[in-house]
């Protein structure tokens, strides 16, 4: 799992203003994402991302923009339209067995890509909080394309549910977010 930093302080109201679609935040985020080392990053062969809870198919969205520039970084194609959704509850305030009920049996590959039986996946997503979402877009895209894949996890931010945050989180947001500010 690779993630830009912590959910919480600033960063979270940046965050919030990222999925809000404004603009000014989301150039910030998407400059972040540019100025990422490739060697940080795995070698993948496709990108998709996770859909929001009212989503059913790809809509545009800011996590797009984040899709198309790892696409370029990454040199492999950036396919969301392989996956489609139940509408589901939102998971923001749920625990995460919760989350886990929520998202179960909510994913579904459409196809109309055939992907190599070990092809290696990113799936990204603003926020991974239980890894929820992940864990069930992973189960169904192994379930289509076969258990040889793997599969790569890129969010933006982490929250407390999915890691505790050890003691360098506050010193490393700050830090991160200075440098956000000045993208």
């Amino acid at each position: 799992m690779i993630f830009l930093a912590y959910y919480k302080d600033e960063i979270k109201s940046e965050l919030i203003k990222f999925k809000q679609d404004e603009n000014h935040a989301v150039t910030r985020w998407l400059t972040m994402i540019a100025k990422l080392d490739i060697a940080s990053l795995p070698k993948v062969d496709y990108i998709v991302r996770a859909l929001g809870s009212k989503e059913i198919k790809v809509k545009s969205s800011p996590i797009d923009k984040i899709g198309i520039i790892l696409s370029n970084k990454l040199k492999a194609p950036y396919i969301p339209q392989i996956l489609e959704k139940k509408e589901t509850r939102q998971l923001k305030f749920l625990n995460r067995q919760e989350r886990m009920i929520a998202i179960k049996n909510s994913y579904k590959c459409v196809g109309g890509v055939p992907l190599d039986k070990h092809a290696s996946i990113l799936v990204i997503d603003d926020v991974i909080t239980t890894g929820a979402t992940g864990n069930e877009i992973s189960k169904v895209l192994k379930e289509t394309y076969g258990s040889g894949i793997n599969i790569y996890y890129f969010a933006l931010v982490q929250t407390p549910l999915s890691t505790d945050y050890g003691n360098d989180a506050q010193q490393y947001n700050h830090k991160f977010y200075k440098q956000l500010m000045q993208a």
